[in-house]
């Protein structure tokens, strides 16, 4: 859940609405400071939910759901899981502060503190929370650009291997056109033999259609010669 002020906004639980008046009455000469009141237990949740508080006060004591059970409640549900707890109860007992921390919540009071220290643990509290948000939305932004500079890390590897091969395929055919052009000159000197040697046995019939065959052999060569400098 994604704090978008920096109001601190206080959710209390407790079944007494009398304890709702007197947190409102400690609270409301705190202007950057919102109290929202839910009395009914089973509607802890669903209160945190639509208000979204940046700390929450649960009251120990209450019929049907206790206090632990609604800390636990909140712990569970990822949308306010990191979401600060201060538990409320008139027991001081230390097995019953381990009992709440045990629970989830982060801080104990006893009913009830001094207005000023309530108050300065509630900003504390919902300072730091605020603070988490931030270093968890940094973190994100961080993860997505390192996943866009990993896939640009690709691309250019890709685009560096396209090239090679490019350059690859450049420089063996630089190589075959040179191969075949001296392939074609030494063709071109075979046949030019061949023609004078059909010139100097003309009368022959048999050795004229031996040099015919050969100066065939000679021209598919060219021809495969020059498909090869194209």
């Amino acid at each position: 859940m994604l704090i978008k002020t920096i109001e601190t906004r206080v959710l209390l639980i407790d079944d007494h609405l009398i304890n709702a008046d007197l947190v409102g009455a400690m609270l409301a000469d705190e202007p950057d400071l919102v109290l929202e009141y839910q009395q009914d237990p089973a509607r802890a949740l669903e209160t945190a939910l639509a208000f979204a508080p940046t700390v929450v006060m649960v009251d120990l004591h209450m019929p049907m759901i206790d206090g632990l059970q609604v800390i636990r409640t909140l712990k569970q549900d990822p949308r306010v899981a990191e979401v600060p707890i201060i538990m409320l109860s008139s027991n001081s007992s230390p097995r019953v502060k381990a009992d709440g921390l045990e629970a989830g919540a982060i801080d104990y009071l006893v009913k009830w503190p001094d207005r000023i220290e309530l108050t300065a643990r509630l900003h504390a509290h919902s300072r730091a929370y605020r603070a988490s948000q931030e270093r968890d939305r940094a973190l994100d932004a961080l993860r997505a650009s390192q996943a866009q500079l990993f896939e640009r890390t690709r691309e250019l590897a890709r685009t560096q291997a396209s090239l090679h091969e490019a350059e690859k395929m450049e420089a063996i055919g630089q190589l075959t056109g040179g191969v075949a052009h001296d392939f074609n000159n030494v063709l071109q000197l075979i046949n030019g033999h061949l023609q004078l040697l059909r010139v100097a046995h003309r009368a022959d019939e048999r050795t004229v259609k031996r040099l015919e065959a050969a100066s065939e052999g000679v021209r598919r060569g060219a021809q495969l010669a020059g498909q090869m400098l194209a």
